[in-house]
Order: structure tokens, then sequence, then C-alpha cells
């Protein structure tokens, strides 16, 4: 293995995250696309074409900041530069959306402004490492039109290089002992749950086949809902003591819910004053309908019917 595959960023990235999916898509070959990663794939493309060429299309227009603008007309050579280095011999592929004027810049169409600086560190590593002359390393954000520089010292770099060796090391042994046991178990799965829900292949790894495996899944459900509910009611009892808690993502607090009781027949009348019908104003529902003990049939002539599935739960009265 050591001396057939090829190391990146995107692979130790992805193993770091979850090593089960980076078993689906680096050892079974399963490659997946998403619209964001189609956009960013066109986005690059489009930019690229732009810088050497000039060439614009509607697709980029947003996506042109003065930045862009400012690296029209670099050589291609230096635009979409692929690199090859090595980390503890270990070989290693990369490609540099831009590396002009001592620097590298890597586009970004993240909404998010939260991508990884060892991304550029191990870039700059590599660069360095293939002669190129880097002394500035920035992700730039295409929608915001903001850079945020990498900083480059030789500690921060260092500490990259110490993570790759790391995570090198870790997708090596468990490549071994899939070629030995051929056990997917040796790709573990993550246990954040974030990353799950973000995961392309959470519906191939987490998937049920057997009775078994779905009265497992249904009570896992419950137990993770009784929990939440727990967790909830704890966190309530303190902001009614403490007051609201910020976790830097969120803010938690109590907020005030208005509900109203309207008497129908005075709404009628003011909407009515108002020169306007009422009935474009107010919503029969099912619930006030079935009250009139009506068939379904003469429902069917007073509406359309939607069938729309909704996961529930009730209470088994056969346990104790």
């Amino acid at each position: 293995m050591v001396e057939t595959w090829t190391g990146s960023y995107s692979k130790l990235a992805l193993f770091e995250k979850c090593p089960r999916a980076y078993f689906y898509k680096y050892i079974q070959g399963l490659e997946y696309s998403t619209p964001a990663l189609e956009l960013g794939k066109r986005i690059h493309e489009g930019i690229a074409r732009f810088i050497t060429t000039g060439e614009e299309t509607a697709e980029i227009a947003d996506f042109l900041t003065g930045k862009v603008y400012a690296l029209k007309g670099t050589p291609q050579e230096f635009v979409e530069r692929p690199i090859r280095f090595s980390v503890d011999g270990i070989q290693m592929d990369g490609v540099i959306d831009v590396v002009a004027n001592g620097q590298i810049i890597d586009w970004k169409t993240n909404w998010v402004k939260n991508s990884d600086p060892r991304q550029l560190l191990l870039y700059t590593h590599g660069a360095r490492q293939e002669g190129l002359d880097v002394e500035k390393a920035l992700f730039h954000y295409l929608r915001y039109a903001e850079d945020v520089e990498i900083d480059l010292q030789e500690e921060n770099i260092q500490k990259t290089l110490d993570w790759t060796k790391q995570m090198l090391e870790n997708i090596a042994e468990c490549q071994f002992d899939y070629d030995l046991s051929e056990d997917i178990e040796v790709f573990p799965k993550t246990s954040d749950f974030g990353v799950c829900l973000k995961c392309p292949y959470k519906s191939l790894c987490n998937s049920v086949s057997t009775a078994e495996d779905v009265i497992k899944l249904a009570k896992e459900i419950e137990e993770l809902e009784n929990l939440l509910e727990l967790k909830k009611e704890m966190l309530r009892d303190y902001i009614e003591e403490f007051g609201e808690v910020n976790t830097g993502t969120s803010v938690w607090k109590l907020t005030v819910v208005n509900n109203w009781d309207f008497d129908t027949r005075k709404v009628y009348d003011y909407i009515q004053s108002l020169g306007k019908d009422p009935l474009q104003f107010l919503n029969c529902t099912l619930t006030n309908l079935k009250k009139l003990k009506i068939t379904e049939q003469e429902l069917e002539h007073l509406g359309t019917k939607r069938v729309t599935y909704r996961l529930t739960k009730t209470k088994n009265k056969e346990a104790r």
C-alpha cells in the first residue's frame, strides 16, 4: 500500500471525520456528489478560465470579486497548479487554485467561513518542497469577497505535518487490518451525529435489513427522545433561574409565546367593515369540519385531499 498509495489533504480530512466514510469513498470507490459540490466545481473551473483566458460566464458573474479581477492574466501554469510532494516518505498530491506573487490562494464558495487552515499549511509545505516561493496563504471566500489569511509560522506547519503523519499511520493500520480480514469494522464509524447527518453515505452506512435491526433502531430513537426531553427540562430549569445560555453557536432562552382565541363573528364583521372578503382570511380546518359529523365523501366535495405520512409512536398496551 505504501508504495502505490497517494495521499491528499481530502483523504486525511475525511478519514479524520469518519474512517467508515473514507472506506466507502477510497476503498470501495463509491463516488458521490451534492449540488453544493457541483456548484463549487463549476465555479472553480469558471474562475480558472476567466483568469487565464478572460472568458466570463453568467454563472460565475456573482463570484468575480476584486481579487479575482486582479489576477486576470495570470499564466496557466500558476492556475489550478498541481503539486506532488512527500511527507514521511508517503507521496502526497494537491491542487492549488492560484499560486502567484509569493502567495497561495484557495477559492471558497462556502456560505460558512470555516475552512481548515491545515489544508493551506500542507499545501505551503508541498509547494515549497517543489521549489515555489510561498510567503502568504489565504482562503478567499467568493460570496463575501473576503480573505482569511493563514499564519504560516513554522510551528503551525510542523503541527500540520505531525497531524498528517498521524493520519497516514492510522490509515495504513486500518488498510493493513482490512487487507488481512476484509472486515469493514476495522474502519470504525464516527460517533459525531453532526458528521453523520451531512454524510452522503449515511443511508448506506446505517441501513436496516432485518426485523431485529428495525426494533433496535426504534428503541434507540425512543432512548434518544427521552434523553432529549430530560435535557431540555434541565436546560429550561437553569434558564428560568439564571437566564439565557450562549453556546457560541446558539443562544438558548425562554421566549414569550402569545396565543389568541378570536371571536369568529367579530372577526368576520371587522374584515367585512374594511371592504374585504372575510372568506379570503378565515381558514377552515378538518378538525372543525369533523364537528359537523360529515362523511369522507362530503369532505371530498369541499376540498382536495392530500395524503402524507408522518412517523409516530403510540404506547404499547401490552408493555408492563
